[in-house]
């Protein structure tokens, strides 16, 4: 059976990593890449994220061994995208409220794929300890 991979990322939309994670541990899955060497799994999500994704790894300060692990790989993918304050504190500043919507709507629909707030997308924790 062929299976498609799944479309490529768009690195700028961070939000949307968990769902495109996902699709690609599927695919792995259903078309037997799990079954291929580390390095093997590791090249095909390079190559189905697409144009950054080398990019970004090399920013993740993951070793050369460890390149060649598809789960190191994926959860240094993850936490490169959940944690990125800067982009989020970006989102946060282009998001301009309406005269009568209230801070909280606002800082939700900042934030609109998942709903979740800015302090836990950003650290992942209950409480935020940084300006906006």
């Amino acid at each position: 059976m062929m299976l498609q991979p799944p479309s490529t990322f768009n690195i700028e939309k961070p939000e949307e990593w968990g769902k495109w994670k996902s699709r690609i541990q599927q695919y792995r899955m259903a078309s037997g890449l799990s079954d291929e060497s580390g390095e093997q799994q590791v090249c095909a999500l390079l190559y189905c994220m697409g144009d950054g994704s080398e990019d970004v790894l090399n920013m993740t300060y993951v070793t050369e061994e460890n390149r060649k692990n598809f789960d190191t790989v994926i959860e240094k993918f993850t936490d490169h995208f959940r944690n990125n304050t800067i982009f989020e504190r970006a989102c946060f500043n282009q998001r301009n409220q309406e005269q009568a919507e209230s801070i909280c709507r606002t800082i939700h629909h900042s934030y609109p794929p998942n709903g979740r707030s800015m302090r836990v997308r950003c650290h992942d924790r209950q409480t935020y300890q940084g300006p906006i």
